[in-house]
């Protein structure tokens, strides 16, 4: 109970900084288009021996429609998780039926190679 305590403060001291710096929240990039869905993914490495990738599906109006997680064993470069992360939440859009997909990353190295690819 006691963590539980810790978290829901935690919660209410971010919400309040962000209040008091005028941050209404939400991501920087804002909602797709009309009927396209937007994919937030990211991962993290843990220790060498193991990463954690997930990501987010959301529609114009930021519902979530879908949302995964994923650990994988093995040794892997931050770059190389990132791009994994990317991998899987589009996967799991495809799999839901998603196909007018925007892909949101923080990995500039993974943007800038999917950005040449597509152009």
């Amino acid at each position: 109970m006691e963590v539980l305590n810790k978290a829901i403060n935690w919660v209410a001291e971010y919400g309040s900084a962000n209040e008091k710096k005028g941050f209404k929240g939400g991501s920087c990039s804002g909602a797709p288009e009309g009927n396209m869905y937007k994919i937030n993914c990211d991962a993290a490495v843990f220790n060498g021996s193991c990463i954690g990738i997930g990501g987010v599906v959301r529609d114009n109006v930021g519902y979530m429609l879908a949302s995964t997680c994923l650990k994988m064993e093995g040794v892997f470069d931050v770059e190389v998780a990132k791009a994994l992360g990317a991998r899987h939440a589009l996967q799991v859009a495809f799999h839901a039926g998603l196909r007018r997909v925007v892909l949101e990353t923080n990995c500039l190295k993974l943007f800038t190679y999917l950005s040449k690819k597509i152009a």
